[in-house]
């Protein structure tokens, strides 16, 4: 599983009522330069047109997914959603507010594959705050966290949803992602998870 040169990537999107930031989640999602990704949105019960924009999207591109939750669940529940859903060995999270750089998939795919074999890694990145209003951005630096990172995680928070890439199997090794976590629930997610993966 590790070593192949190009693995499929499930990419979850929860999203609620976001028919127009949705598109620029799916656009930069779309441009990736690494390309063998599926893309599963996970509407959680949004009671705009949500539905209708992302339809637009998989009509373009079939590697895009829709499902729809039959009752609100929250952000952790739709996630959640997305990843029993998800067909690749390896998950990446986006938020439907959010954007990827060009190149995010294909650099943070090379680090997985690097790694060899090991189902138990979290690959993360630091992000951009982007100020509409302002036209301007600015690199949010989150603490470094490399290898046995656990005590670290438990003083300062830790990589956000966005920049993360792990294995399907260590989520179900985490029981998933707990749907009672209403904040800081990447933080919690990473603590979880760096009990037994490496960063």
């Amino acid at each position: 599983m590790g070593y192949d040169p190009a693995p499929l990537v499930s990419i979850v999107i929860p999203v609620f009522n976001r028919k127009e930031l949705i598109r620029s989640a799916l656009d930069s999602i779309i441009a990736q330069s690494y390309i063998n990704w599926e893309c599963i949105v996970v509407d959680d019960y949004s009671t705009d047109r949500t539905k209708e924009v992302v339809f637009e999207y998989i009509r373009k591109d079939k590697r895009i997914k829709y499902l729809l939750n039959e009752r609100e669940k929250g952000a952790q529940g739709a996630r959640n959603t997305g990843i029993f859903h998800s067909l690749a060995h390896w998950v990446a999270f986006n938020d439907s507010d959010d954007e990827w750089l060009q190149n995010k998939l294909e650099k943070q795919v090379s680090a997985i594959v690097k790694n060899g074999p090991s189902e138990n890694v979290v690959v993360h990145s630091d992000c951009y705050k982007y100020y509409v209003n302002e036209n301007k951005k600015e690199r949010v630096e989150l603490p470094f966290l490399e290898g046995d990172v656990f005590g670290q995680l438990i003083q300062n928070p830790g990589p956000f949803f966005p920049g993360l890439i792990t294995s399907k199997r260590a989520l179900e090794k985490i029981n998933y992602l707990d749907i009672n976590v209403t904040a800081w629930q990447e933080w919690d997610t990473c603590i979880r998870l760096a009990r037994f993966c490496k960063f």
